[in-house]
Parts: C-alpha cells; structure tokens; sequence
C-alpha cells in the first residue's frame, strides 16, 4: 500500500513495504527487521538502521543515519548522499555523495573482518601468484604511514605505495623522496619511460622553470640527449661519444670515443677545487687551447703546434716565460725558448754511479751532448759525440768526450783523463792535436789577429795584463795571407813588444828583425856609460860535474849546393878545459876555451872540425890544423929522368894525418893557407946527380928542390909555400944515374895559418 505519513516506528511483524514505488514517504523512523523489497524514496532519519537486511532499488535517497545490510546487486544510481557506512559489503554500484562519517566502512569482498587502520581497503582473500593482495586507503599515524598503497599478492612487499607526506614509491615501502622508485628483483632497470614518438623525454620544471619543457633529458633513438632553454646542451651518442653544445660529437683526427665541448665563445672546461679555493680552466679561444687558473692564462696550445707556457702567443713550439725579457731577440729557427729575467734549465739526475744529467741535441744518426757525469766519473762536465742509428741506446754514456771540465775548473780538448793544468790539449795516438785562433782583418800592415793573454786577477789593484802572445798580419803584398807572431810583457809600465817572429820566420828580439835573430838592447838598461858593453845575447847551459870538453855552442847549418840537403857549415863552441882542477864548488882555477870549426867539404853528410882555438890565456891555438908525416920502408932503385916517390916515401907509416889530407902519399890543402913541408932522404949512386922535389899540382916548384951530388948520401928539403883549397903536393926525385939506391925518405908537411 501506499504511505503518505509514515509512523515513529515500523516492524516487520507490524508493516511489509511492497515493492511498489512508495514515492510520497517522506520521512521514517527506526527501522527494525524491515526487508524493503520494493523502492523507497525519501529520507531515513539519523537514528540506527540496524536491523535492515536488504534493500532493493534505493532511489533518490538521503541516508542521514547509520544503514546496516546487504544492498542488492542491482545498480544504486540515484543515491545522492550516504551518511555512515558500517561494515556494509557492496556487491553494486553506489553513485552519490559520501558524508563525513565518525567511523569505518568496511566492504568486505569475501569475510566481514574489519580492519580499523584502514578507512578503505579492497583485499583479495586469495593468495595467489600473479594477483595483487589489495588496495588500501589509510589513514594513518604520521607522515611516513601510507596513505594509498598497492601490495604484493602475499602482503610481503609494497608494489605501489603513496605517503601520507606526498612521498611516491614504486618497488619501496619507505620512498624518501617526493618519487622513489626501487628494483629488487634482479633487473639493472628500475622504470622506464615511453612513447610512441621518435623522442622520449622527462620534463623538469621548478618555481622558476618558465615552461614544462623547457628543461627535460631523454632518448632520441639511441642516443641520450639534455634539452635546456631552447636548445641541446648536452648529448650520448650511440658509440659513446659525449657532446657538450652538439648533438653530434666527433673528432677530426680519428678517435673512435670523444668528448666534444661545442661553443661560440670560448667553449672549455672548468675545474673548481671547492676545498683549496683554485678554479682552473680549459678553453678554445681564437683557434688556440688555454689553461687558465682564474683569469690568469697558465698554458697555450696553439692552432700551429706552438706551445706557451706563461705565454700566450708562442713564436716556437715550445716557449716557457716567467717573465718577458726587457729585449727579446729569438732566433728564427728556435724550437724551445725558456725567457725570464734571470732564464734558466735544470736537469736533475739522481746521486750516484754513472746516473748522468744530459742534453742532447741529434741530428737524425747523429748526437752531440751536453753532459753532467755522476759519481763514478767524478762529476766532470762534458761536451760529447756520437754516432749511433740505433734506439734505445744509452747515448749519454756512449758518448766520446770532445770537452772536458773537471769540479776544479781543469779544462780538457780532446783528453778527459790526467787533467792537471787548467786548459789540456790533446788527440788520439796518431792524431796531431791542434788549437786554432781565428781573426777577420783587412789587407794593412801588422794588424792584430788574435792573441792570448796572461792576466793577473789577485793583485789587489785589479786585473792586469801580465804578457800577451799576438797573432799580427804580415807586412807589404798580400799582408791577408802573412802572420806574423808578438811577444809582450808588461814591466809595471804597461804591454810593451819584446820579441817578433816575421811572415818570413826571422826573429826579433827587441826589434823588427831583417836577419834570421836579429837582437837589440833596447837603450842602456844597465845605466852604464856609453862605452859600457851591453850583454844582449846569453848561453848558457848546466850540468852535474862536468868534465873536459863540455860547454856549449852556436851551429851554422845551411843548404848544400845542388841539393836540397842540409849540412853543417860551421860552428862556434865554448867548452871547459882542464876539468880536474875544478872542484864541485866551482874552483877559481876554472878554464875555458872557444873553439871555431869548418866544413871541409865533401859529401853532404861530412860534418865541421875544428879549425882555432883560443884557450883560456889568449892564445890561438890550432890543435886540429891540418898535417901529416909518413917515411919509407926499404929502398927505391933510381932510373933516369922524374920519378915520383910519392908511394915509396910512405910506404912505412903513417904516423900523423891530422884531418885524413894525406892519402897515397899526396897531400892536398883542405883550406886556403900557408903551409910548410920538409923532405929528407939518402941516396946512393956511382956518378951523376939526384934532385928532390916536392911537386905542386903535378909540376915541379922552382924554389922546392934539394941538389945531391955523388959524394953526398943525405939531404933535407924544407920550405914554405902558399896554398889555394884542393892544390896537392907529391914528393919526386930527379936523377942521371940509372942503378942508384934510395933509401930512408920522409915526408912531412903541415898548415900555418
């Protein structure tokens, strides 16, 4: 039936609503054990509806109080607001509007089990691989509990959970961040993002993000791409390449993985030490690679290979300034500058042994070094070479030491051991060792060309010129290709030439020589009068005990005629006489003698003799003048006419031949002179007469003869004759008288002077 009032109260024993629409109810009390099988349009008042087991079709219904039952499975569409929901299962749909309610709901799918923790859950009973346990509304204690969750099947782990603080996590039941998302099953994959586009991209926008894509990352096929306020700041690509400012980094020399930084301005790479407070720097700038610490510019790499370290614009490939040179002259050809105002290299090698500090300088197969030798060679300096087309040689220690400097300034050329004068030269065995001084003068007489100096540097009025060897131009035609060689000492006063050698090889000594030793004493140095006799040419000579016959000598020795032999012509000695009446003191009884000696011709190697002597009183003497004698042995039988006797009178002996003249019996004069001669003999013969000659030149002398008449058995010839170089003398006798005998001849002659 139809209510249009409805009472306080309605039992099920008392009223059955029929299905039939009961529109024009407008209000009802308590409902206790009700079935309402048709539909009720109205509004149920706040008191509990507890005892309600089913509702059919609720139709524009507002429920103000509490519904307890099963609603049918029929669609609930027109309910427009429910208040509290007390362990109400829904197996339909509800559409209308939730009320604030003081307690939980629980639409329980399979059990009535009430779980207060939760304001809405949807479990499944069934745990089951593969199907989810549930999702839960909670509303938890704190932030950290979960406010929406999906778990695992099992309710082991959280698949999906949300935060009551906003916190996102997907894999994790504690996200500590507004998005967690967390693998732990085993996959290097954590999320994926995907779209059916070319591109896949994650956009990032802050407070001060002007547009949702204006900073975003993603994928662009393969490669991993950075779009940042309108353009592509950073890229991966495919092969690994990474591009900073291009999407497409690469290289132009070849490297198969490369970092490019890509910009119009300076485009680099900073490095900023936070801790140490330095931020250095690698930048492109004008075609050129800077290191820059700060503003400051460390290093350059320019375009062309040039390297600058404290300079910007290297003009070699290797420049290193510290700071620029007042005057800078680089060389045209320099590879390495090292510039400062005090410039220098160190190369350190490690103490001991052979370990040596070097620098080389190769010109492909060959080396020149510049070397400190350690230790084991006495730390000595040393300027080498070696030749050597092989690598990985020790070519510092295969080097052949040209120069060498020891720790004490001893200086070898050409020798490196036993240095033990301040300069050394000297060469291999069969070498010729050499020092040259070269000079660039003009074509005028007697210009200086290079000359070494003696210095005194500790003398306490500063650095003076002790002496001085000088090299000079020649004089007269061609003075360029002459030199000549000067002698300077200084007497306190100053450099002053003591002794020239000329282009021609002549010396002089205190003057400008026109003979071979030309000597002069420069002024009266003794201070003596001027008929005093100046000392300007002194020999002398030492020995330990000398005895008689020592002394010393000037040799004259010269060209021989014809040839191009050199043979002696003379000399002149000074030699010690009577040396046992001197004693090791030097006893006053001492004497002396000079000697004079010739050549007396002949073959070139025919030595001088002695001519004169003048002994320690005055007297000339002639110990070696020539002279000779010789007599006969047996007897001479005459015949008639000139016979010469030459060999008869000396075929006894010899017994003087002072200067070897006399040979076969003639005498021939070694030098111009006065010589005399005697012939003695005896003679017997029956009748008639016997002459004896002495013949010159093969003829006989006029004023040379001695007349033996019969009665007379002995004679005796005696003259004095002069003499030119080379004449001979040969005795002859002349007779009548054929049978006569001849017997006791002698022949005897010497020089006078």
């Amino acid at each position: 039936m139809a209510l249009t009032t409805v009472p306080a109260s309605l039992s099920s024993t008392a009223l059955t609503l029929t299905t039939a629409a009961q529109p024009n109810i407008t209000s009802v009390g308590t409902l206790t054990g009700l079935t309402v099988s048709g539909n009720i349009a109205g509004t149920l008042t706040t008191a509990a509806q507890t005892n309600i087991t089913s509702v059919g079709t609720l139709s524009s219904l507002t429920v103000s109080g509490a519904l307890n039952g099963t609603l049918s499975t029929a669609a609930q569409t027109n309910i427009t607001s429910v208040g509290t929901l007390t362990g109400l299962t829904t197996t339909g749909n509800l559409v209308g509007t939730t009320a604030t309610f003081s307690d939980t709901v629980t639409i329980d799918a399979a059990d009535g089990d009430a779980d207060e923790a939760y304001v809405f859950a949807v479990r499944s009973q069934e745990a089951t691989a593969g199907r989810n346990y549930g999702m839960w509304i909670r509303a938890g204690s704190n932030s950290s509990d979960e406010s929406f969750s999906v778990r695992k099947f099992d309710n082991s782990s959280m698949y999906f959970k949300v935060r009551g603080d906003g916190n996102v996590g997907i894999g994790t039941a504690s996200p500590s961040l507004k998005f967690h998302s967390s693998e732990t099953g085993g996959s290097t994959i954590a999320g994926l993002f995907q779209t059916n586009q070319t591109d896949s991209y994650i956009s990032f926008q802050a407070s001060g993000t002007t547009d949702n894509s204006t900073v975003r990352i993603g994928a662009v096929g393969d490669a991993l791409r950075a779009y940042v306020n309108g353009a592509y700041r950073f890229a991966i690509t495919s092969a690994g390449n990474v591009g900073i400012g291009t999407t497409g980094p690469s290289a132009d020399y070849g490297s198969d993985t490369v970092l490019e930084i890509k910009g119009s301005t300076s485009p680099g790479l900073v490095i900023n030490d936070t801790g140490q407070g330095s931020k250095y720097g690698i930048h492109a700038d004008s075609n050129d690679l800077k290191i820059n610490y700060g503003t400051n510019t460390l290093v350059t790499f320019q375009n062309d290979g040039n390297v600058g370290i404290g300079e910007t614009s290297p003009s070699v490939k290797f420049h290193i300034k510290k700071t620029a040179a007042s005057t800078q002259h680089y060389d045209q050809y320099a590879t390495a500058i090292v510039e400062d105002t005090e410039a220098r290299l160190q190369i350190v090698a490690s103490e001991g042994g052979s370990n040596a500090a070097g620098l080389l300088l190769t010109n492909e197969a060959k080396h020149w070094g510049v070397v400190h030798h350690g230790t084991g060679n006495s730390n000595i300096f040393s300027i080498g070479y070696y030749a050597s087309s092989s690598s990985g040689v020790d070519l510092s220690d295969n080097l052949s030491d040209i120069l060498n400097i020891t720790t004490g300034g001893n200086v070898g050329i050409g020798i490196s051991a036993s240095l033990q004068g301040e300069l050394n030269v000297g060469g291999a065995a069969s070498g010729d060792p050499s020092m040259y001084v070269f000079g660039s003068r003009g074509a005028a007489d007697n210009l200086p060309a290079g000359h070494l100096t003696f210095r005194n540097v500790a003398n306490g009025v500063g650095d003076v010129n002790l002496s001085r060897i000088q090299s000079l131009t020649g004089t007269g035609s061609n003075q360029t290709q002459k030199g000549q060689l000067a002698f300077s000492t200084n007497d306190g006063s100053g450099l002053t030439q003591r002794m020239l050698i000329d282009s021609s090889g002549k010396v002089g000594i205190g003057t400008t020589p026109s003979t071979p030793l030309h000597v002069r004493n420069i002024g009266n140095p003794s201070g003596g009068n001027r008929n005093t006799v100046e000392t300007v040419l002194t020999l002398d000579t030492t020995g330990y005990y000398p005895y008689n016959g020592y002394g010393l000598g000037i040799d004259f020795k010269g060209e021989d005629y014809g040839n191009t032999a050199i043979r002696e012509y003379g000399k002149i000695q000074a030699v010690m006489t009577d040396h046992s009446a001197q004693n090791a003191s030097g006893d006053p009884s001492f004497k002396s003698a000079l000697t004079f000696w010739t050549n007396t011709g002949g073959a070139s190697s025919t030595v001088a003799t002695e001519k004169m002597r003048i002994d320690s009183t005055g007297i000339v003497t002639k110990p070696f003048t020539p002279a000779f004698s010789c007599n006969s042995s047996g007897s001479y039988t005459t015949t008639t006419g000139d016979q010469n006797i030459k060999t008869f009178a000396c075929s006894n002996a010899t017994t003087l031949n002072i200067g070897s003249h006399l040979v076969g019996g003639k005498f021939t004069a070694p030098v111009d002179g006065l010589y005399h001669f005697d012939l003695k003999g005896a003679a017997t013969y029956g009748s008639g007469y016997l002459f004896m000659y002495i013949f010159k030149n093969g003829s006989a002398m006029s004023n040379a003869y001695h007349y033996m008449y019969q009665t007379s058995n002995s004679a005796t010839l005696s003259f004095t004759v002069y003499a030119d170089d080379g004449d001979y003398f040969e005795p002859y006798i002349n007779t009548n008288y054929a049978g006569g005998t001849v017997s006791a001849i002698l022949f005897s002659g010497h020089l006078i002077g």
